[in-house]
């Protein structure tokens, strides 16, 4: 949920996100109780991912590393930072760009 700018002290706005009293006062009772599933029944369909990109053919694809990064199920990662060269000779202008892992890709850099 979004911070919002405005402030309820000068009147009600638009699309609102702030939580009322009462929505707070649900989600503490929710945490304090351990945080249940509640019914599997209710929940909505899990999300289906498309298994190939959602642009078209791109004209370039610049992988991030080639050796893959494991992330442990449980502790802390400290923040990566990967660097990229994308081998460009001249000034690009991106119209789109996709962000995804892609494994046995037949698009080549």
């Amino acid at each position: 949920m979004p911070p919002l700018n405005g402030n309820p002290e000068f009147g009600r706005f638009k699309n609102d996100a702030r939580l009322s009293a009462e929505q707070k006062q649900l989600v503490l009772t929710w945490i304090e109780n351990g945080c249940p599933q509640g019914d599997a029944a209710d929940l909505p369909p899990a999300p289906k991912f498309v298994a190939d990109l959602r642009m078209p053919e791109p004209d370039a694809v610049i992988h991030v590393r080639e050796e893959s990064f494991e992330v442990p199920a449980t502790g802390v990662v400290e923040y990566q930072y990967f660097q990229v060269d994308p081998k460009f000779t001249e000034d690009k202008f991106v119209i789109a760009a996709e962000a995804r892992e892609i494994t046995n890709s037949h698009w080549s850099q």
